[in-house]
């Protein structure tokens, strides 16, 4: 009887024993490069702020400029943390209300923004009211969270500043990917198309602003948006109450 690899076939090399699945699989993997772990986000990270939250987050920053500027960079013009980090006094046109989004901080030096380039921002009010005030006798060069030797601040002092001021306020901090999420939010309850929301959160697609769009009160949304429904439709004409009909008195003649 002949074995399972019969004649001559059978000879080294031209007929192998398989290998057993698993030491296959085991090779395998050994070949497959090492995969960090991807970071997702939390949930209540992407939820946005609420109108009380945002309060109590610049009350407790009064008196505290770093901590107003970082919050309203987030909240009014959601600005990311490496690209506050890299701004200098030279990239705020306090004449114009713009602020030129030219580089982002990293461990390893001033990187392109996302999206490979640079990008204008316009500020709300309140915003340029603030950065006119830090603004005083500073040099253009200088940034505007200072660091030591003349360089920006480092993301753990940054951090851990805002997480001690979101303490005081008695907020739980979530990042500064929260405050991109709430200002989304704040123009899409103002009345923001995808188009505005999607340039102003500067993302390269729709479906991305989309991710940042939230309801905070489902019945609010809801009746502004039949509301609009009746925008430029005149309102109709009140139906004229009419009048109570006059009943003449019946005079009574009486026989003398």
């Amino acid at each position: 009887m002949g074995g399972p690899c019969p004649g001559s076939f059978y000879q080294a090399g031209a007929c192998p024993i398989p290998a057993e699945p698993k030491q296959v699989e085991k090779e395998k993997l050994a070949g497959v490069p090492t995969i960090k772990r991807l970071k997702t986000q939390d949930a209540a990270e992407k939820d946005p702020y609420t109108d009380e939250e945002m309060e109590l987050l610049l009350a407790a920053a009064e008196g505290d400029e770093l901590g107003v500027l970082a919050l309203l960079l987030s909240l009014d013009a959601g600005l990311r943390r490496n690209e506050m980090l890299a701004l200098r006094w030279c990239d705020v046109d306090l004449r114009n209300g713009e602020i030129h989004v030219r580089h982002s901080a990293h461990r390893t030096g001033l990187k392109c923004p996302k999206g490979k380039k640079a990008v204008s921002v316009p500020m709300r009010t309140r915003l340029r009211s603030e950065l006119a005030k830090a603004r005083k006798d500073r040099k253009l060069t200088d940034h505007v969270f200072p660091g030591e030797r003349n360089a920006w601040m480092s993301e753990s002092a940054f951090r851990k500043h805002m997480i001690e001021l979101a303490s005081r306020a008695g907020v739980d901090w979530r990042g500064f990917h929260k405050g991109k999420h709430t200002f989304i939010t704040l123009l899409l309850e103002k009345g923001a198309n995808l188009n505005e929301l999607q340039l102003l959160a500067r993302h390269k697609h729709a479906s991305t602003t989309e991710g940042y769009m939230h309801v905070r009160n489902a019945a609010k949304a809801m009746k502004a948006g039949i509301a609009r429904l009746d925008e430029g439709v005149p309102a109709p004409a009140p139906t004229p109450t009419p009048e109570p009909e006059r009943v003449r008195p019946r005079l009574r003649v009486l026989s003398s």
